[in-house]
C-alpha cells in the first residue's frame, strides 16, 4: 500500500493567528464570503474520499483515511511568513526559550504547528530546549515542525524526534512504500533529489564546459595556392614622392630619404717643385780643452744656429788637450745641408771643454724635381666633385634601402663643406678633396611597388578572374628625370584565377579532420599544391576543423608564398599531413 510521509518537498505554512476562511475582527459577511470560497475545495475533498472508499470497497480493503485537503495560503498571510495549509505558524522570538515555545503551542489553533527558529532565537540553540519540547508536543498530540537556518538547532530538533529542515522545501509529503515483511514493514523511500541534481549538475558542469570549447575556441588557418594563369602589362607614370597611387591618373607614390654623406674626389697633380734628393757631407774638427778623454759615440748630433743637423758617421775619442777630425752627413738631403764653414757649432750632452767646428763649406747635396699640387688642381676636382658625390651617395642610400628601388636618375647633391688634404705646392701625384654633402633620391618601397602593380593588373583583369594575392611583382624601366618629375615604365606580373565564394568552402570543412579538408580543397579547387591547414589550439584532443564556420579563415598566397609559409612552421608543428581521425 502507499502512504504519504514528509520529505524534502515545499509545503505552505500560515501564521498561528490564522486559520483558512477565518478573519480577526471581519464583518459578517467577509465571513461569509470566507466560508463560500472553501465550499468548492470541501466539495472536491468529499467526492475524493468517496472514490478512494469506493476503490477501496472494490479491493476489499479497509477505507481509506481522510484526506487533509492543501489549501493555498490566505490573502492575509505576507508571503514573508512561512505558511503550511492545515498548520499553526509559531514564529521564536529573540526572548524566548523552551516554557514560553511550549506556551504559544498550546495556545496554537491547529494540531499541526510549524516552528519557526530565527537566528536571533538564541535560547533554543540549547540542546536541552528541545526534548521538553518535543515531549510536551507528544503528550497533547501535536506535530510540531521545525523551520530553523542553524544547522545546529535543526540538529538539536532532529535529536529530539521532531521533522526540522531549512526552508519549507523540506517538510513536504512525499509517497513511500512499505512492504510488510512479517511482524515488522520495510518502508521504502525514493532518495532526496537534491543530492541527485547537485551530482548531476557537477557532471554536467565539465561536459557542457568541454563542449562549450571544442565549439567556440578552435579556429583554423588554411593557405591555398589556387592554380593561376600568367598576367603581364606595362605601363608610363610619374612616380611621384608626395602623391599617393592612382593608376587611373598615372601616378604611383614613392618617398624620398636623404643621407649625410662623406666622400673624397681626387685628380693628378699638374705643378712640380723641388725636393733634397742627397744629403751633404762635411769634416767636423773637435777640440777638447778638457783634462779628460771624450769619446763621441757614431751619429753624435751637430746643428748650426738653424738648427741644420748633421751626424757623425763614426765614433771617435778625443784625448784630453788634443784634436780629432771626423766625418758627418746631414739628416736632411737637399741643397740646404750645403752649408759654410765655422757654422757647426752646437753639440747636447757635452763637456763645455769638447768645442766643434767644420773647417771647411759642407758639399754634396742636390735637389731634385717632382710633381706637386697646383691652384689649377683645385679648380678640376670642384668640376668633379658633383658626380663622385651622386655615385657616392647612389651606393649609401642602396646600402640603407633594403627592400626598395632607389632611381639613380633622381639623385641630387648639396654640399655642405669642402676641405683640401693637400695643400697647394705640397708634393704628391694626387690632389685629394674632402667632401661633406647631403644626398636625396626617389626611392619606390617594394610593398608600393607590390600595391601599384596589384592595381596595374586589377585593371586589366578579365571578368570571373582574380589576382592571387602576394602574386603581383614590378619592374621600373626607361626611368627618367628632369630635375622635378620623374617618369618611368612600370612592368607588372602576376598570376590570375577564377572566382569563387569562401563561404562555400568553409561549410564543406567544418567538423572534419584536417586531412580531410585537404582532399576536399584539392578535389573542389583542383589545387596542384597540398594546402596548409593549421588547427589552433593543437591542445585540443582529437583535434578537427571548427564546428562554426567563422572560425575559419582561408588565405590565398603565391606557391612561393606558400613554400615560405610551410618553412617557416616550428618542428613540432604538422600541417594536414597527419593521419585522418575519421569523418561523422
Amino acid at each position: 500500500m502507499t502512504s504519504h510521509e514528509p520529505d524534502d518537498s515545499a509545503r505552505e505554512s500560515e501564521p498561528s493567528d490564522t486559520r483558512p476562511g477565518r478573519t480577526d475582527g471581519g464583518s459578517l459577511l467577509d465571513r461569509w464570503a470566507a466560508s463560500a470560497r472553501e465550499i468548492p475545495g470541501r466539495l472536491r475533498d468529499e467526492w475524493r474520499q468517496f472514490v478512494a472508499d469506493w476503490r477501496a470497497s472494490r479491493r476489499g480493503e479497509a477505507a481509506a483515511p481522510p484526506r487533509t485537503r492543501r489549501r493555498r495560503r490566505p490573502r492575509n498571510v505576507p508571503r514573508s511568513v512561512p505558511y503550511m495549509a492545515g498548520a499553526a505558524t509559531v514564529v521564536a522570538r529573540r526572548e524566548d526559550d523552551a516554557s514560553s515555545i511550549i506556551g504559544r503551542i498550546d495556545t496554537a489553533s491547529e494540531v499541526e504547528v510549524l516552528l519557526v527558529v530565527p537566528r536571533r532565537a538564541r535560547g533554543l540553540r540549547e540542546a536541552m530546549a528541545w526534548p521538553r519540547i518535543a515531549a510536551y508536543a507528544r503528550q497533547r498530540g501535536l506535530t510540531v515542525h521545525v523551520l530553523a537556518s542553524r544547522r545546529d538547532v535543526r540538529q538539536h530538533a532532529l535529536n529530539a524526534g521532531l521533522r526540522a529542515a531549512r526552508t519549507s522545501t523540506g517538510l513536504r509529503d512525499m509517497p513511500t512504500l512499505r512492504i510488510p515483511l512479517g511482524p515488522r514493514e520495510l518502508t521504502l523511500r525514493p532518495p532526496p533529489l537534491t543530492p541527485l541534481l547537485r551530482l548531476a549538475a557537477f557532471a554536467a558542469i565539465p561536459i557542457l564546459a568541454f563542449g562549450a570549447i571544442a565549439y567556440y575556441v578552435p579556429s583554423a588557418d588554411i593557405f591555398i595556392a589556387p592554380p593561376g594563369e600568367p598576367l603581364t602589362t606595362s605601363v608610363r607614370v610619374h612616380i611621384s614622392p608626395v602623391g599617393e597611387t592612382n593608376i587611373a591618373e598615372g601616378v604611383v607614390g614613392a618617398t624620398s630619404v636623404s643621407e649625410t654623406i662623406v666622400a673624397v674626389a681626387s685628380t693628378v697633380t699638374t705643378g712640380t717643385t723641388s725636393v733634397g734628393d742627397l744629403p751633404a757631407t762635411v769634416e767636423l774638427e773637435f777640440t777638447n780643452s778638457g783634462a779628460a778623454d771624450v769619446r763621441l759615440p757614431v751619429g753624435t748630433a751637430v746643428e748650426d744656429p738653424d738648427e741644420l743637423t748633421f751626424t757623425t758617421d763614426e765614433a771617435v775619442t778625443v784625448p784630453a788637450g788634443e784634436t780629432a777630425y771626423i766625418g758627418a752627413t746631414a739628416i736632411q738631403p737637399g741643397t740646404v745641408g750645403n752649408v759654410e764653414a765655422s757654422t757647426l757649432r752646437f753639440m747636447i750632452g757635452f763637456p763645455t771643454t769638447l768645442a766643434v767646428t767644420n773647417p771647411v763649406a759642407a758639399e754634396g747635396g742636390a735637389d731634385i724635381e717632382v710633381p706637386a699640387a697646383a691652384a689649377d688642381d683645385r679648380v678640376r676636382v670642384s668640376g668633379i666633385a658633383e658626380d663622385v658625390l651622386r655615385r657616392a651617395g647612389t651606393r649609401a642610400l642602396e646600402r640603407i634601402i633594403e627592400d626598395g628601388t632607389v632611381f639613380q636618375e633622381s639623385v641630387t647633391v648639396a654640399i655642405l663643406s669642402q676641405e683640401p688634404l693637400v695643400e697647394i705646392g705640397e708634393p704628391a701625384e694626387t690632389f685629394l678633396m674632402e667632401y661633406t654633402a647631403i644626398v636625396s633620391a626617389v626611392v619606390l618601397p617594394d610593398a608600393a611597388a607590390e600595391r601599384a602593380a596589384e592595381q596595374i593588373l586589377v585593371s586589366v583583369l578579365p571578368d570571373g578572374m582574380a589576382l592571387i594575392p602576394g602574386s603581383a611583382e614590378m619592374v621600373a624601366d626607361d626611368p627618367t628625370f628632369d630635375g622635378s618629375r620623374l617618369v618611368a615604365t612600370l612592368t607588372a606580373t602576376g598570376l590570375a584565377t577564377e572566382l569563387f565564394d569562401p563561404t562555400t568552402l568553409r561549410g564543406l570543412l567544418t567538423g572534419v579532420a584536417p586531412a580531410t579538408a585537404a582532399e576536399r580543397l584539392r578535389g573542389q579547387l583542383e589545387l596542384d599544391v597540398e594546402p596548409l591547414i593549421r588547427v589552433h589550439p593543437t591542445w585540443l584532443p582529437a583535434v578537427r576543423m571548427p564546428q562554426r564556420e567563422d572560425r575559419i579563415s582561408v588565405v590565398f598566397l603565391s606557391e612561393e608564398d606558400l613554400a615560405a609559409e610551410i618553412a617557416g612552421l616550428p618542428d613540432d608543428e604538422e600541417d594536414t599531413e597527419g593521419e585522418d581521425t575519421g569523418d561523422e
